[in-house]
């Protein structure tokens, strides 16, 4: 049963540049999957899991995120902090110092999987640990933080190695106690930046404890608008049909008879699809019209996106207003 009372903390301070275009007009963590955006998604995972408050670290200077989500949400009081400038995530972990003093869970703002963040919660307390920490097996581990575990333990964490020891990687879910402050104040920046797991390595090395638990299903870290795709794509065949349907549909979208919307596509508010298209695993943001005949596969259409008649689209990111006048491929899913 999830506790209740509870601290989440949501690092959502992430530049999102390989998400561009998207990303030119809104934060990463407001991008849309399967019906809400990567930041709700997040904040509906730690509410399930018993949080009662979340403080959301936000980029330096945006507003767009304290407008979307307000001070309250799914049931929690909500804060946001910002990150004046991009120092890594131990730096921005260590924003909410003042203001957590006891268990308290952290989440990426771009993460999305199935796996529930409360099931660490258990883990953590049954075992006495200082952190606890969500691994899976990545397909390149040298691009995460890797895990070397022994005895139910992580004995070694190093982010992002060039010769990683093991595959189990650090799926950005934590349940942490308030002595990881302590480590993040002593560590001294890489480029740059400092990192959670660098912390939590200064605790294991001082002889605290730190447990996991390893990821059963799967898990899709959103860098890329094929992530974006991938776990739209996921989230929309797990569903049922009702909730799918509405998670699909926004609200005053047209769709003119004859059209085909395949299972993985999600429209946001106020779409218009003309009769006699076809569109598959795509998403589209709110306003976007596509007009009679087109085809459409494998796609991000940006807010208020327009494709003229006839056209075929795949693999391709439209930004916001752009149009559409003639058929184009696009580079995603290339490998």
């Amino acid at each position: 049963m999830a506790e209740r009372d509870l601290t989440g903390v949501v690092l959502a301070a992430g530049s999102g540049t390989r998400l561009q275009p998207l990303t030119f007009l809104r934060p990463k963590p407001l991008l849309p999957v399967a019906g809400q955006t990567l930041l709700d998604y997040n904040l509906d995972k730690l509410a399930a899991a018993g949080a009662s408050e979340a403080m959301i670290v936000i980029p330096g200077g945006d507003r767009a995120i304290p407008r979307a989500v307000g001070t309250r949400r799914f049931g929690m009081r909500i804060r946001c902090l910002p990150q004046p400038q991009p120092k890594g995530t131990g730096h921005a972990l260590s924003l909410v110092k003042s203001l957590v003093s006891s268990t308290f869970f952290v989440i990426f703002s771009d993460n999305v999987t199935p796996w529930e963040v409360g099931r660490l919660l258990d883990r953590h307390r049954r075992t006495g640990a200082f952190a606890t920490l969500a691994l899976f097996h990545a397909e390149d581990p040298r691009r995460h933080g890797i895990a070397e575990v022994a005895g139910g333990r992580i004995v070694r964490l190093v982010e992002k190695p060039a010769h990683p020891a093991t595959d189990l990687a650090s799926a950005g879910m934590f349940v942490l106690e308030p002595v990881i402050f302590d480590a993040l104040c002593r560590l001294t920046e890489s480029h740059g930046e400092t990192h959670i797991v660098d912390a939590v390595q200064y605790l294991i090395d001082h002889g605290h404890k730190a447990s996991y638990r390893v990821l059963n299903v799967w898990r899709r870290n959103v860098n890329r608008p094929e992530d974006l795709l991938e776990s739209n794509r996921r989230l929309l065949a797990s569903m049922t049909a009702a909730v799918r349907q509405k998670a699909a549909r926004g609200p005053g979208c047209r769709i003119e008879p004859g059209a085909s919307i395949g299972r993985d596509v999600a429209m946001g508010a106020r779409c218009r699809i003309g009769g006699g298209a076809v569109i598959r695993n795509t998403i589209m943001l709110a306003g976007v019209s596509v007009g009679r005949g087109c085809d459409i596969r494998d796609c991000v259409l940006g807010e208020g996106a327009q494709v003229a008649d006839g056209v075929a689209l795949r693999r391709l990111v439209l930004g916001d207003g752009e149009r559409a006048a003639e058929s184009r491929a696009g580079g995603l899913f290339s490998g």
